[in-house]
């Protein structure tokens, strides 16, 4: 709480002088290859510990901001392997089979969807979902986020071609309905 008499003077490091009696920048060291820093701590480490620009530097960092939310970057080998993984229990399901819960093929999904949306009240859409060996919550999910084109009738053309042919115009539309 006093003046400076009482505080203590910050001690820099001594720099080495040149033979011309100048101070002279440190060059950087040389280590053994496949060595690390930790192995070879020498008098160069022990004057970058002592260093008051490189604290100071430091200081004026900050502390390290870590986000704790960080996702992971998956890899190209990751995601093959996973895709891999996914075919190779795909394979195992149509050896055995029997789909597990919740899992339709491509065809099956197709005629999925074409009955639920056909089906008018919940009793009917839980017996489809029985049905295909799925859960309600997940058949009304697929439903909801997953559409299927529609053929519009409405607006259907056909014509007859020169050669004999006929020509149908047909207009898909995405239609969205709330089941429950």
């Amino acid at each position: 709480m006093g003046g400076t008499s009482s505080k203590i003077p910050a001690k820099f490091p001594k720099l080495p002088k040149t033979p011309s009696g100048q101070v002279s920048p440190r060059a950087p060291s040389v280590h053994p290859t496949g060595l690390r820093a930790a192995e070879v701590k020498n008098e160069d480490i022990r004057l970058d510990g002592a260093d008051p620009h490189l604290l100071a530097n430091l200081r004026k960092l900050g502390p390290v901001a870590v986000d704790h939310h960080m996702q992971t970057i998956k890899t190209q080998a990751q995601t093959i392997g996973k895709g891999f993984e996914a075919w190779t229990r795909s394979e195992d399901e149509v050896a055995s089979g029997q789909l597990s819960r919740n899992h339709l093929r491509e065809s099956r999904l197709s005629n999925f969807f074409k009955e639920y949306n056909k089906a008018s009240d919940p009793a009917q859409l839980e017996s489809i979902a029985k049905s295909y060996n799925m859960d309600l919550t997940v058949a009304s999910n697929l439903v909801q986020y997953v559409t299927t084109p529609t053929i519009d009738t409405a607006s259907s053309t056909s014509a007859v071609q020169k050669e004999g042919t006929t020509c149908l115009d047909l207009s898909c539309c995405l239609v969205h309905k709330d089941k429950i």
